[in-house]
């Protein structure tokens, strides 16, 4: 919301400049939206892809751009499913596992302060996106505990992923809702 606000106010601010009175007011705005946010987009993706080869990040340069996650239940198990998409901002391949930290309502009632995923995943670097899928799968004793762990509203809550290899370990933070 604040964007948009600041995204109006400069484009106001830009409509009234002297230098564009005479001007039609929508072929700028076309053009503010159709050219210069896009290069400004890229710009920034430039100018992090070559701070992270220039200070030799590794994990450090992979970012999620999105995490969705869902869940499907029945009276014996609730499975949580992590798909999440990764961006290496770096120049090389990385390889790694996942970690995901459970929100305390989870933790709480797993016992578990967080999962380790078995398969190994590999980003190829040069801004290009990877998708990871994964499961969690918590053993329900009946359905009034399926009710009691939809009633904590984990989904909203704080995820934490740590991405690892032999060499690093990164903490990323998804602050839910």
């Amino acid at each position: 919301m604040l964007s948009i606000a600041l995204l109006l106010i400069g484009l106001k601010g830009l409509f009234n400049l002297e230098r564009f009175a005479d001007k039609n007011n929508i072929l700028l705005l076309i053009i503010v939206i159709t050219i210069i946010m896009p290069m400004m987009k890229w710009t920034l993706d430039v100018t992090r892809t070559n701070y992270h080869w220039l200070k030799g990040d590794r994990l450090k340069a992979i970012d999620i751009v999105d995490t969705i996650i869902s869940s499907v239940s029945n009276s014996k198990e609730l499975t949580i499913n992590l798909k999440l998409e990764l961006i290496d901002y770096g120049r090389r391949n990385n390889e790694f596992k996942i970690r995901v930290y459970l929100p305390k309502t989870l933790r709480d009632y797993t016992q578990k302060e967080f999962y380790d995923f078995e398969n190994y995943h590999i980003t190829y670097g040069n801004r290009n996106k990877q998708t990871v899928n994964e499961q969690i799968v918590i053993k329900l004793d009946n359905e009034d505990e399926r009710r009691k762990l939809f009633d904590t509203m984990w989904r909203g809550k704080e995820f934490k992923y740590e991405l690892y290899n032999e060499n690093e370990v990164v903490k990323i933070i998804n602050h839910g809702l």
